[in-house]
């Protein structure tokens, strides 16, 4: 047999694949399916959107597991582009979290071009020939991430909101159903300003009730009545 030479070129066939009919199908059939994407994880290198209230964005990624040659030298990934990325929501009622670039996630590839659908995100037929390619990727997040601190958190203890900065409610109306307890420094109650408070029952603060209070008259004769 002749000397392999420094400038041999390996294949990904095995000596097995040219022993039968068999072997030399088996071959052509993996490389079919080498060319055939599924799900991978990935990690975010861009995003559209920063949070605020806008339709779903985009996100461009690269495959976190390596290509690999056939004399096993491994190759990194070229950036995937423009990438539609899961949101939870149903008509016009949404949680917004966009995705961060660093974040992992998992992204699945389309049986069908779908480049035509994320332009006018309408019925279309396909704009070309390909099948699960990587260009006709879905980015669906939160895989392997670090621990947050800003969350909903929901256990058998109940619901619990945290963040580092700020909470805003808005709404025309906003009720409150069971006790309400709010503190601030040094366990007090934290301000309100600039709000008007209305109750239909009476408020008690350091054990002294709105309604039924007293005041000390000046001439140290009694004490006044009740608010009316």
């Amino acid at each position: 047999m002749p000397q392999s030479s420094q400038n041999e070129v390996r294949g990904f066939a095995s000596p097995e694949n040219g022993f039968s009919d068999a072997g030399a199908q088996a071959f052509i059939v993996e490389q079919i399916l080498s060319n055939i994407q599924t799900i991978m994880l990935v990690k975010i290198v861009g995003v559209t959107n920063n949070g605020g209230v806008s339709p779903v964005g985009f996100v461009d990624v690269v495959p976190m597991v390596y290509l690999s040659t056939a004399d096993n030298k491994t190759i990194a990934h070229a950036t995937i582009h423009n990438i539609p990325y899961f949101r939870l929501q149903g008509g016009s009622n949404a949680i917004i979290i966009d995705p961060k670039v660093g974040d992992i996630g998992m992204c699945g590839f389309c049986s069908r071009d779908i480049s035509i659908v994320k332009k006018t995100k309408q019925p279309s037929a396909a704009q070309s020939k390909r099948r699960f390619a990587y260009s006709d990727g879905l980015y669906f997040g939160g895989m392997l991430n670090g621990a947050p601190s800003q969350y909903v958190r929901f256990s058998d203890a109940g619901i619990e909101i945290k963040s580092p900065s700020e909470i805003i409610l808005e709404a025309p109306s906003i009720k409150f159903k069971g006790n309400t307890e709010t503190t601030g420094a040094a366990n007090q109650m934290g301000a309100m300003t600039n709000t008007t408070i209305t109750a239909s029952g009476d408020v008690s603060s350091g054990g002294k009730s709105f309604l039924n209070h007293t005041h000390q008259e000046n001439d140290n004769h009694g004490q006044t009545g009740v608010p009316t």
